[in-house]
């Protein structure tokens, strides 16, 4: 994720920020996620009269105020649940610097104050982050996550306690690099966690009315084709067993699932339907052992 928040980072600066583009076209080479030392000033004096911008990840934080405890769930190709844990919320800290190669007595400082205040006019008009919003009208670049693709990531800017440890920061990019203005940037990414197999879906529910023992059972399943395939549309019945009474009939939904409510625990008939996807039938107990009433049409 962190790889997709730097290019997202740098296509917001390169698009919104007109002094990096005075002279003609913003180029690669003026906007590095590297850290501001001795290297960095000597790239930025190769530049010549170009501005450039550093944008340097100094610190990543778990954001427990915004972990939920949510979680998503799905159903595959063989008819499994798939659950995913809800995501963990990072924040990743970001100090934004801005470079120029004018002379002090030439207004090398206001120079670098203008760069740095299009920064901010650029970041905290597109809070939140939106990847997709920015790269637009273009494409995202190719193997950029689906997951925050068209999402919002929260952000914040210039926060009122300033960074707390700037200082440190600064005495450790050598003894040549000055002390210069940062913006602080916190872009919360999700850090997603792995799928998981929960097993097949309860299809039964049983409700007991006591003391008379009086059972209802409400008892679903799915309806697939030869392939596999979920089939809505289809048509199912549920009959007693050995009468052949009929007890209910309805059609499945947009996944091939049914449900029948209210079933007294007894023998029963399912059969089901659908055309050019062939017909099907099963005997079942309700309630069942397994909880499973899926059919597969031939």
């Amino acid at each position: 994720m962190i790889p997709a928040v730097d290019d997202t980072i740098r296509e917001l600066l390169a698009r919104r920020v007109p002094l990096l583009a005075a002279g003609g076209a913003v180029t690669d080479d003026q906007i590095g996620f590297g850290p501001p030392d001795a290297d960095w000033r000597t790239h930025v004096k190769g530049l010549g009269t170009k501005r450039a911008l550093d944008v340097c990840l100094v610190d990543l934080r778990d954001n427990r105020r915004l972990r939920g405890g949510e979680r998503t769930r799905a159903l595959n190709g063989s008819g499994h649940v798939i659950t995913r844990p809800a995501p963990e919320r990072l924040d990743c800290h970001y100090l934004i610097t801005a470079w120029s190669n004018a002379a002090l007595d030439q207004g090398r400082m206001a120079d670098e104050h203008r760069l740095l205040h299009e920064v901010v006019t650029a970041l905290v008009a597109a809070q939140p982050f939106v990847p997709s919003e920015i790269f637009a009208p273009g494409s995202l670049p190719g193997g950029f996550p689906p997951a925050i693709a068209d999402a919002e990531l929260p952000t914040v800017v210039a926060p009122e306690e300033g960074f707390p440890k700037l200082p440190e920061f600064w005495q450790t990019m050598g003894d040549r690099v000055a002390w210069r203005p940062a913006v602080w940037l916190i872009v919360m990414v999700p850090v997603l966690k792995p799928l998981r197999d929960a097993g097949p879906m309860v299809t039964a529910t049983i409700t007991a009315y006591e003391p008379a023992g009086d059972w209802r059972v409400n008892a679903g399943g799915q309806v697939r084709d030869g392939a596999g395939e979920p089939v809505p549309g289809a048509w199912v019945r549920l009959e007693r067993r050995p009468s052949g009474a009929l007890v209910g009939a309805l059609s499945t939904d947009a996944t091939g699932r049914f449900v029948f409510t209210g079933l007294s625990a007894g023998s029963y008939r399912l059969r089901a339907g659908a055309t050019g996807a062939g017909l099907a039938d099963r005997d079942v107990e309700i309630p069942s052992t397994t909880g499973e009433h899926d059919l597969r049409l031939a």
